[in-house]
């Protein structure tokens, strides 16, 4: 095989979204036990967790991934089957109990479901949740289409009380349909924690328990389907969205879709060889593929395998649909790479209901210069034209910490943007060592009782927490902070001149907090 070259512009793997794939897999994941979900939204995760509601899952946002880990690992502790459903860049939050998990052992099963945006459609890096799995001495499961992607999941559950560690479960892209299921499923008995199970070796030898030999028992657990043929001098590996690909575009190849893509099953190795050269088909890092190669080294007649690594695949995270053709299809070409774009500019900023604040901001830093951190959530409107006065954009709750960073390097003034989902869930620890350090600092708030970026799910400043009183911004701002320095405005009571006024007045005494909301059900207090 050749390299195909002719590269032209990407286009997304496998078949356009299917209405009710949500749901499907949302109803395979409670006919399994999973009927109790801890979330963190985040497209492309939010949709499932939507989905899980609609088919009568309990679905509770916790507020970020590490305390979603942390309680569906209480779960589980209980006997009760724990899910994690998250999107890929902010599953690494979850990195530290998920760890510990594995070491420590689990009682029922538990799932990591993570959405990875491989293309960044919706985030601002692309994500690659799977190589946290040999990190983590845990199994990574693709989710991929019909009955293959249910039986896949099944053995995940399976696997995850066999080897009693959480298992990772990844797609890329639209959700994969699993189809209707059409069989009922027995409700087994799971193990409740053994009280004595983290105490009754070493750190050392729970750790060397749970990391050396695992994976020789889990690459058994996983059938995947016989490959479709043997008839060439090639074949296909594949996991999720490429496998439908391969199939449709090049039938006659052996292929063999993989369900579990770490460790790999034990019938890579028998697929391989039996063949000449291999083609290695997945959306995100290479991560197959260097299994493969691994696997294709310790042969006495060396296997030919296509990837990324080989050149035969551009480096983006996503596939490019019409490249894997010419791959499959072995038609010769140029061999070199397609030029990745490196200056697409964003677009104009969509019109919100904090424009008037927005261009109050402007105003003031193009006249003092003051640099303005702020995050990816609403806020990072504040980057784009007609706007485009922040100096970072990190990832969401991370502003107050940034500007504090700042000011503390230089001593001058920061100004910190952020929304109050951000603010809630993330952030008021940082809130509370700015005036516990005196950090010339001034937190801006647009508060509005939702976190848009990932559907306008309510925030607890609009339901309260936990079935309590809802959330008075004013009140958690203060708990350290000078009361008189946290101040509250309703947007519809300000134009660019006075919002710019205000914004002004606060600068004068740092460190200070202005709120700027745009209901008026939210202001415990407004200033005068």
């Amino acid at each position: 095989m050749t390299d195909p070259g002719g590269r032209p512009a990407p286009a997304r793997l496998g078949p356009p979204p299917v209405r009710g794939a949500p749901d499907h897999l949302a109803q395979l994941l409670v006919a399994l036990g999973f009927d109790h979900a801890a979330v963190v939204p985040g497209t492309p995760a939010t949709e499932l967790q939507d989905a899980l509601a609609e088919v009568g899952a309990t679905v509770v946002d916790v507020g970020n991934e590490r305390s979603a880990a942390e309680h569906a690992f209480g779960r589980s502790a209980a006997g009760r089957p724990g899910l994690v459903v998250v999107k890929g860049v902010g599953a690494w939050v979850a990195a530290e109990p998920v760890l510990n998990m594995v070491v420590h052992g689990i009682g029922a099963p538990i799932l990591v479901v993570v959405g990875d945006d491989v293309a960044a459609l919706h985030s601002t890096v692309p994500t690659d949740f799977r190589p946290f799995g040999p990190i983590a001495s845990a199994p990574v499961v693709e989710v991929a289409s019909g009955a293959g992607g249910r039986r896949a999941i099944e053995e995940a559950v399976t696997a995850s009380h066999a080897l009693s560690r959480p298992v990772i479960l990844r797609w890329a892209g639209p959700i994969p349909d699993v189809g209707v299921m059409d069989r009922g499923v027995p409700a087994p008995t799971w193990r409740v924690i053994d009280p004595l199970v983290a105490h009754r070796w070493t750190k050392r030898s729970r750790h060397e328990r749970a990391v050396f030999g695992w994976e020789d028992a889990a690459s058994t657990m996983w059938s995947p389907p016989e490959p479709t043929s043997l008839t060439g001098g090639f074949g296909v590996i594949a996991a999720g969205a490429p496998a439908d690909l391969a199939a449709a575009h090049a039938p006659d190849l052996p292929l063999l879709p993989l369900g579990l893509v770490h460790p790999l099953p034990a019938a890579v190795r028998s697929f391989v060889d039996r063949l000449d050269a291999v083609v290695v088909l997945e959306e995100g890092l290479p991560m197959i593929e260097d299994a493969v190669r691994l696997i294709a080294a310790d042969r006495r007649n060396p296997v030919d395998v296509f990837g990324r690594r080989s050149g035969h695949l551009s480096a983006g995270l996503m596939l490019d649909r019409d490249e894997v053709e010419l791959l499959l299809s072995g038609r010769p070409g140029s061999g070199r790479r397609r030029e990745v774009p490196l200056s697409i500019a964003h677009g104009p900023a969509k019109p919100t209901e904090f424009d008037t604040v927005l261009e109050a901001l402007r105003r003031v830093v193009d006249r003092t210069g003051i640099p303005v951190h702020t995050c990816v959530g609403s806020c990072v409107a504040a980057g784009y034209e007609p706007y485009g006065f922040t100096s970072t954009a990190l990832e969401l709750g991370a502003p107050i910490a940034v500007a504090n960073g700042s000011a503390a390097a230089d001593g001058e003034a920061a100004i910190a943007l952020i929304g109050d989902y951000g603010l809630l869930n993330f952030a008021l620890g940082d809130h509370d060592q700015v005036y516990r350090t005196g950090a010339p600092v001034l937190t801006v708030v647009l508060a509005n009782g939702s976190s848009d970026k990932t559907g306008g799910q309510p925030t607890a400043c609009s339901t309260g927490v936990s079935g309590g009183d809802t959330v008075e911004l004013v009140r958690v701002l203060t708990r350290v902070a000078d009361p008189a320095r946290v101040v509250v405005w309703r947007v519809d009571d300000l134009d660019p001149d006075s919002a710019a006024e205000v914004i002004d007045r606060s600068l004068g005494e740092l460190p200070s907090t202005l709120v700027f909301t745009a209901r008026r059900e939210m202001v415990a207090r407004v200033a005068e």
